[in-house]
Formats: C-alpha cells, sequence, structure tokens
C-alpha cells in the first residue's frame, strides 16, 4: 500500500492488518457491493461473522462474511473470505408476511428490516418523498425479497435503496447538484476508459397506455442517438404518467450509454478517501472529456506487487431522478411479450 494508506478489519471483536490481498467495490446501483481478503491463518473468522473494514481509519464497508475458504500445501497456508455489504441480507431475505404491505415506504422499511440480523441494529435514513402514502398498489409476491419490495417503493418515489459505509440503510437521490468532492486530471490518472454503447440507446420512447382511459401515447426524443432506433411499449399505468415516463426512459438510457472508468493511485485525494455518490471534476485531454461526473462505483485494491490502487466508475450527472414503476398495476412491457 501506499505509506499514506491503511487497511483494518474488525471481526470477532478482533482487528486484523495481515493481509496478502484485499479488495473491496461498492456501487450506488449495486449496493450490495463486495469485498474479498487473502488473510492470515490464525485469524479467527468464519462465514455469517459481520465485517466492518476500515481504510485509512474511516469505516468503508460493513457486511457480512459469506464465504471461507482455506487451501494449503507444502509450501502455504492461505485463508481466503470474502463477502457482500449488510444490503446482502436484504437480497438473500424472502418476506414472509403477504398481508398488504404498510402504505408509506417510511412504514414499508421499518416492518421489513426489523427482522434482518445485523441491519436490524443500523440506522435508517429517509429522504422526504418516503413519507409519502402510495398512490397505488404495492404487494408482496411470493418469492419476492426484501430488497426487491423495499427498492420498488423507492423507484415509485424517485429514490433509491443503498447503505452507508457505517451499515446505515439509506433512501435517498443520487447526487445531482454541489461542489466536485475530487478531482481527476493528468496528474493523477494512471489508466483511462471510455464505453460508449448504442446498442440499448433509442432516439424515441413511445408509451402506448391500454388502461381505463383508453389507448393513449406519449412519446419522448433522444436527439444525441445515432441511429433512428424507436422503441415501443405498452404502459399499464395512469394516463398523466404517460409523458414522464417516457422521458425517464431516455434518461435512463442515457446514464447506461456513457461509462467512465478511471484507476489512480492510493485511497483517496487530499485526506478523503473515494467516496460514491460524490461529484468528480475531470479533465482528459486524452478521452476529451471535461466536465463533472456522478462517481457511481468505486474499487480499492491492494497487492503486494501492485501496492494500493483505487478504480472509478464514472457517469453523467442525470437531470431528474429515475421513477420507477410497479410490477403489477404500473407494469411496462415490450409489444409482444408476455
Amino acid at each position: 500500500m501506499q505509506a499514506s494508506d491503511s487497511v483494518t478489519m474488525r471481526v470477532r471483536n478482533q482487528e486484523t492488518t495481515a493481509f496478502e490481498s484485499f479488495e473491496c467495490s461498492s456501487s450506488i446501483y449495486e449496493p450490495a457491493g463486495s469485498w474479498n481478503a487473502v488473510l492470515h491463518p490464525d485469524v479467527e473468522v468464519d462465514y455469517g461473522d459481520q465485517v466492518r473494514i476500515l481504510i485509512n481509519g474511516r469505516t468503508e464497508l460493513t457486511g457480512i462474511v459469506d464465504v471461507r475458504e482455506r487451501t494449503y500445501d507444502g509450501a502455504s497456508n492461505t485463508k481466503r473470505i470474502s463477502g457482500r455489504s449488510l444490503i446482502g441480507l436484504l437480497q438473500d431475505t424472502c418476506i414472509t408476511d403477504f398481508k398488504a404491505p404498510p402504505s408509506t415506504l417510511t412504514a414499508a422499511a421499518k416492518k421489513y428490516l426489523a427482522s434482518i440480523p445485523y441491519v436490524n441494529r443500523c440506522a435508517i435514513e429517509f429522504a422526504d418523498e418516503a413519507s409519502d402514502a402510495n398512490t397505488h398498489h404495492h404487494a408482496a409476491d411470493v418469492g419476492d425479497t426484501v430488497f426487491r419490495l423495499l427498492s420498488e417503493y423507492a423507484l415509485n418515489r424517485g429514490l433509491i435503496l443503498w447503505a452507508k459505509p457505517d451499515g446505515t440503510i439509506v433512501f435517498g437521490k443520487v447526487i445531482r447538484q454541489g461542489k466536485p468532492a475530487f478531482q481527476l486530471n493528468a496528474s493523477n490518472i494512471l489508466r483511462g476508459r471510455e464505453m460508449r454503447d448504442c446498442k440499448g440507446l433509442h432516439n424515441s420512447i413511445m408509451l402506448v397506455s391500454d388502461g381505463k382511459d383508453g389507448h393513449q401515447k406519449a412519446t419522448a426524443t433522444n436527439t444525441t442517438a445515432p441511429l433512428e432506433k424507436p422503441f415501443v411499449a405498452c404502459y399499464n399505468g395512469f394516463k398523466s404518467d404517460l409523458e414522464g415516463q417516457a422521458g425517464n426512459y431516455i434518461r435512463q438510457e442515457k446514464m447506461q450509454s456513457l461509462q467512465l472508468e478511471y484507476v489512480v493511485r492510493g485511497f483517496s485525494q487530499n485526506g478523503a478517501n473515494w467516496a460514491v455518490n460524490t461529484l468528480v471534476r475531470t479533465q482528459d485531454d486524452i478521452l476529451g472529456y471535461t466536465g463533472t461526473y456522478v462517481l457511481n462505483r468505486r474499487s480499492f485494491s491492494f497487492s503486494r506487487t501492485t501496492g494500493s490502487l483505487t478504480t472509478l466508475a464514472l457517469g453523467p450527472i442525470l437531470e431528474d431522478p429515475f421513477v420507477g414503476y410497479h410490477k403489477h398495476s404500473r407494469h411496462i412491457r415490450a409489444r409482444g411479450a408476455l
């Protein structure tokens, strides 16, 4: 690691810094994240244990050991552990109470998180929209997980579900404005990569309603799409939602069509660890990108050969939050699909 970097793992009331290698990733859009470490074989740890990972003295992930693996031969004895953040427990836990869910996201979260180990001792943060009552039906189907249902509640209010490094469960918004927290330029970029993907990019989105209001349609256009590829879908929701939902689809496609990835040395900048859901001022003269982007995925890695590196994935700032739809009463399907 860099001289200024340190990694500490807390598990079973013990701390260890004896890593052969280490990786810890977090993402706004894949909130369970992932981590793995190769430890000294004498460190006591088992699957199901809670783990807290500190980078430079600051908690960067609170999670669970999913896998413990031990290997040995005549020359070595290795213990490898890996897992996810506490959000992984929400993804693994199915809902067993099929009564009508509470009408607000705030009440639903408190109900379904109360029985999940470790998570039920974490704080919960809600944006104001979490207190809005349902305007349409929510239901828990057989096989639905806590994460799926609560994410659906959140998306229908323009929010997303993720966890802070200390385990706090957050129902909030992707950052859209403010002062950039970090800088990327020729002085700290070791490697850059641009990915532009047009296979899922349409020049127009037409939604057709077949609800009680009769057949209505709304169209949103994307003037930046390189090819004429219209997309038509059936929208079983409210007529008044058509135009807004079509625009949301365009925004999602724009976000997914551009991803920038950079590798930098070390885990921090100006005393702050690189963090997701922050703004990064970027000047990349080689790829030709100058502006402010959202840091939506970050991965810390260390090995004795490479030292400490951070991989950063950046995406464009969305003009408005994406508002989702419910799989029953607000269902969108491609025409002709089941």
